[in-house]
């Protein structure tokens, strides 16, 4: 029996392609791995980048917002001061001229201004920390799915899965920042 050439010529080319297509399935599922688990490392770094922007930033914010309304208790406590000194206010005509010079010696005040921002810029940084901690979550999703589904099980096989991040809320809140 005579073996043509041909018939083994094309299964070799056959054979080839089927193991080059392996070859080239199991680089991508490898490849598709690495970066959906370096997905879920970027996601981490991230959250670990915002609690720390938050820590710096609360103790900024609380000292800045402490310091100026000292500032502003101390200087009106001086007009204060200024307008008992100057005597009190008279009956005739003297209640306009008071007036004015009351308003136009007092203050401008800002802490309330530094409180509400202080205020939206944690809100700010909280919700910043939520979305990265969903991104964090779907990341470590997406990852554990891939991993779990056929081929990818078979060519990287018992990887371990990466966990998801439960918060709990902490058992005492931070209280009284600004006293």
């Amino acid at each position: 029996m005579k073996i043509n050439s041909t018939w083994v010529k094309i299964t070799l080319i056959i054979v080839a392609a089927v193991v080059l297509l392996i070859f080239a399935i199991n680089i991508g599922v490898r490849n598709h791995v690495v970066t959906l688990q370096e997905n879920v490392y970027n996601a981490e770094s991230n959250i670990k980048a915002q609690e720390k922007r938050r820590v710096d930033l609360v103790h900024n914010l609380v000292d800045s917002v402490k310091s100026y309304s000292s500032h502003e208790l101390n200087a009106m406590l001086e007009v204060v001061e200024k307008r008992t000194e100057n005597g009190a206010i008279d009956d005739e005509g003297g209640t306009a001229v008071n007036i004015a010079a009351v308003a136009e010696a007092y203050p401008n005040l800002k802490a309330v201004e530094l409180y509400s921002e202080t205020m939206l810029e944690l809100t700010t940084t909280e919700n910043r920390i939520f979305n990265y901690r969903e991104t964090y979550n779907d990341a470590a999703r997406g990852y554990n799915t891939y991993v779990a589904k056929w081929p990818a099980n078979i060519i990287v096989g018992d990887v371990e899965k990466i966990s998801y991040l439960n918060f709990e809320a902490p058992e005492t809140a931070p209280q009284n920042l600004f006293d």
